[in-house]
């Protein structure tokens, strides 16, 4: 993937359009244009490796399944 997309993880009953505008307000007063992310997407649980960490790979396959997806 060469675009950048934000990865959010929530707690609680949060909607996700709020967040979404919220987060863009922020990245786009603070960053240049081709540091914005391309889209936010708010996961409930991040994937995680056999280590513990966050599953980088998971997130880009889950990526590449969402913007393949027909409408």
């Amino acid at each position: 993937l060469t675009k950048a997309f934000a990865f959010v993880r929530v707690n609680g009953d949060c909607e996700a359009s709020a967040i979404h505008a919220e987060l863009r307000g922020h990245y786009e007063g603070e960053r240049e244009f081709f540091k914005v992310p391309k889209a936010v997407f708010i996961l409930p649980e991040f994937p995680r490796t056999h280590l513990g960490k966050a599953d980088r790979n998971a997130l880009r396959r889950r990526v590449a399944e969402l913007l393949t997806k027909p409408y």
